[in-house]
């Protein structure tokens, strides 16, 4: 999911969430978990997204488009 978000987004299982989250996970075993215990992304629906989701008076199911193949780079706009 590096490719869609900035921040670099970790879709974790309940197990390794709570391993996360522990004080004393080290540095290394994080990166692990980072390269090794994601969501891949085929268990995700992709959906294209309008602009005016920016806008929280803006509501309704047109705003999303279903899309058959994940984003590569940036999310998609319409």
């Amino acid at each position: 999911m590096v490719d869609i978000h900035d921040r670099w987004p970790l879709v974790l299982t309940t197990e390794h969430a709570r391993e996360w989250i522990e004080p004393g996970l080290s540095a290394m075993r994080a990166e692990e978990m980072g390269n090794e215990c994601c969501s891949p992304v085929d268990d995700f629906e992709w959906f294209a997204v309008d602009k005016r989701v920016e806008n929280v008076n803006s509501q309704g199911a047109n705003l999303k488009i279903p899309v058959t193949t994940p984003p590569s780079g940036a999310a998609p706009r319409l």
